[in-house]
């Protein structure tokens, strides 16, 4: 109870400094912003049996330390409260011949699905190397790259030409587990 209790408090506050008004597709960019500029990833992450917070909506919001599937739950949640339909995707990215495990997330706007990948948009993971002193500019130019992209799953094309391989389900947890067909995304990224 205390930890829901806490993921709670963290939402409404994200929701009190959020401005008055925004459309849908603001709401998702507010998010996926906030996000990438609140979490941290954790590079040293080792099995979730060895930092299983960092694994849940939990780890993201109110520690501030993630993975991808812990990005990608808080986007639910965040989401989830404002009435956004998303869903949580899973599947692997593959770079020749290695294949790991990925989440992401899919988000439902006017009328089509489009591919997020908040933890893709975080800069840090992409150059984990980078001075601290780089790391806000470039957070600033990159986090909206891996956000409502289309794409053909059949073709490799779009959100998933990055070695994006979505499994055929989607796994969302709220009071059940379900088992649902990955969505066919718009063919083409969102366009305000």
């Amino acid at each position: 109870d205390n930890a829901l209790q806490q993921m709670e408090n963290a939402r409404e506050e994200i929701y009190a400094d959020m401005p008055a008004g925004l459309s849908d597709y603001e709401i998702v960019v507010y998010m996926n912003d906030y996000l990438v500029d609140n979490v941290e990833y954790d590079m040293q992450v080792g099995s979730a049996l060895e930092s299983p917070l960092v694994h849940t909506a939990y780890g993201a919001l109110v520690n501030g330390i993630a993975v991808c599937d812990g990005y990608s739950y808080a986007l639910e949640y965040l989401l989830d409260g404002l009435g956004i339909t998303n869903l949580v995707g899973a599947g692997y990215v593959v770079d020749g011949t290695s294949r790991e495990g990925h989440m992401w997330s899919y988000v439902y706007l006017y009328g089509d699905w489009y591919g997020v990948d908040v933890t893709w948009n975080d800069p840090v993971i992409q150059n984990p190397w980078l001075p601290e002193e780089d790391v806000e500019e470039i957070k600033n130019q990159s986090k909206h790259s891996y956000l409502l992209l289309g794409g053909d799953l059949n073709t490799n094309t779009g959100f998933y030409s990055e070695g994006r391989n979505a499994e055929n389900y989607i796994y969302y947890f709220g009071n059940e587990y379900y088992q649902l067909p990955v969505p066919t995304i718009s063919k083409n990224n969102f366009i305000l």
